[in-house]
């Protein structure tokens, strides 16, 4: 039998071992958030390198800003012409453009003001969801990270003169206000919230619907109050419109996009290449560190949260924001901006796992995954700022613009003719958009102009594809000639960075008319 000794003070004293999970928690957040505002950082470089530059960042950047003028003219809906063909989104965005406009002068700069803006709002709003619903504010960061580390796939859009950050912006900010309501005085503030965001994109109405749904079950009389102003405002602001625009915004706003056909590919393309195949990095880091089973807190807790719980609504939202997303997505014409709500969806369900579990490991795994991810999009990050080069092709294209006489025609970029002195008109998306619409008055009244007198005031037409010349019916071959000098427009050289590829390279003149002195800077090299 071993002798008894006497407890000495070093025996009081915890043996030097290595760190337990706690003590290794603390390090990998730090690794995590310094993971996630790389991205973050990032996208910020860009932003600022991009806001003033003079030209589009995206091809349709300019009609937005065409349309947004017609706010101070109060002719933002009406009749289609290629003088002004409605986009068929609410007023908000153009509304607020406008607002910012009235200080900062008309041009990119009021709408990218307002997108930027919005996408610190989203980034904020993101976090605040995440560290509300979790308690950990290095979650809220790492939510962020993940929606900034998107910006290359979403096609670069949260800065451009769009309608996307802002939508998503008060989509997220009414999610906020709903988490937070506790009086019916509150739900009211959070259904006029997301009425504004319903009013700026008709995509926000699906989370509002769910998160307003959500508040209904969980807080009945503040839900119900909110529900119901909801429905209330927004038929009372769609019976205003109506009126205010004798009737053609309904032809915009409520019938035009159903219209269109689906986009079978992103069915199933959305989930898996555009959420899955995309942030694979992001991802497979998340579900490899998750791997490693339950903290030294013991078993997780469900995955929704407690019934009625923050992380509860947070999850809703989530889902919200992933079927809205999927249907931009899938409506035919579709681009890879309709991607934001889903990819926000995706960094509010990542943010909330980090949250919900003390593993090291998946804090670890995460800011590996999040800094390959960065690296991964840096080279398109990078070419996302236009050159020297792009400002002085700018400059040459719209100085060959200002010298062709009389009217012009610039379906893609109709903003360059305002830089050029003349007077703009409809985006060729927005006519686009129209034409395959469903049948409506405002369909009709553009198919009968484009079939018959569309060009008859028009003197030269500037296509960046020649393919585009069949827009116009056989008006385009009878009136005019395509002007066929060799151009010295450098291929690549002033696209937009993000969008369609394109710069005005085609050329028709009015039959009879002298052919300006020098207009190879827009036509194609030979």
């Amino acid at each position: 039998m071993a002798a008894a000794r006497d407890v000495t003070a070093s025996d009081l004293v915890p043996t030097q071992g290595p760190p337990g999970p706690l003590a290794r928690r603390p390090r990998a957040d730090r690794w995590l958030v310094a993971a996630a505002v790389l991205p973050v950082a990032g996208y910020l470089v860009a932003a600022v390198a991009r806001i003033g530059y003079p030209y589009e960042l995206e091809w349709m950047e300019g009609g937005s800003v065409e349309w947004a003028r017609h706010v101070t003219t109060g002719d933002l809906y009406g009749p289609p012409s290629l003088e002004n063909t409605p986009w068929a989104y609410p007023p908000g965005f153009p509304a607020v453009s406008a607002l910012v406009a009235s200080v900062t002068g008309w041009g990119f700069l009021p709408l990218r003001l307002v997108s930027v803006v919005a996408s610190l709002v989203v980034l904020a709003a993101l976090a605040a969801l995440v560290t509300q619903a979790t308690g950990r504010r290095v979650a809220g960061v790492a939510a962020a990270g993940v929606y900034a580390v998107t910006y290359v796939p979403s096609g670069l859009a949260a800065d451009v003169g769009r309608v996307d950050s802002l939508v998503l912006a008060l989509t997220l900010l009414g999610v906020v206000a709903v988490a937070r309501a506790r009086t019916p005085a509150a739900g009211l503030v959070a259904a006029m919230v997301l009425v504004a965001a319903t009013a700026t994109k008709q995509t926000a109405v699906v989370v509002a619907v769910v998160a307003l749904c959500w508040l209904a079950v969980r807080r009945r009389r503040v839900g119900l109050v909110a529900l119901a102003s909801y429905a209330v405002l927004l038929a009372l602001g769609l019976l205003a419109a109506q009126a205010w625009t004798g009737g053609w915004f309904v032809d915009y706003v409520v019938l035009l996009l159903p219209g269109h056909e689906l986009a079978g590919r992103y069915v199933l393309a959305y989930w898996v290449l555009d959420l899955g195949l995309l942030l694979g990095p992001t991802l497979l880091a998340l579900w490899w560190g998750g791997r490693g089973g339950p903290g030294p807190h013991g078993p997780p807790t469900p995955w929704l949260g407690t019934r009625g719980s923050a992380g509860e609504l947070l999850c809703c939202a989530a889902g919200g924001l992933l079927l809205a997303g999927w249907l931009g997505r899938v409506h035919e014409g579709g681009a890879a901006n309709t991607l934001m709500p889903g990819y926000a969806g995706v960094a509010l369900l990542v943010g909330w796992t980090v949250g919900r579990s003390a593993s090291a490991r998946l804090g670890t795994a995460l800011a590996a995954g999040l800094a390959l991810q960065t690296l991964v999009f840096g080279p398109a990050l990078v070419r996302a700022v236009p050159t020297e080069a792009d400002r002085r092709a700018g400059a040459q294209v719209v100085a060959a613009l200002s010298i062709l006489p009389g009217r012009v025609v610039l379906l893609d970029h109709p903003h360059y003719l305002t830089m050029a002195g003349k007077p703009a008109g409809a985006h060729l998306v927005a006519v686009s958009d129209l034409q395959r619409g469903a049948d409506s008055r405002a369909r009709q009244r553009l198919q009968l102009q484009l079939a018959t007198s569309a060009l008859a005031t028009v003197d030269a037409v500037v296509l960046d594809r020649a393919v585009d010349a069949q827009r116009f019916g056989p008006e385009l071959d009878r009136d005019f000639v395509r002007i066929l000098t060799a151009g010295t427009a450098t291929p690549g050289e002033f696209d937009p960075p993000g969008g369609i590829s394109g710069r005005p390279s085609v050329v028709y003149l009015r039959r009879g008319l002298p052919v300006p002195a020098d207009l190879t800077p827009v036509l194609e090299p030979r």
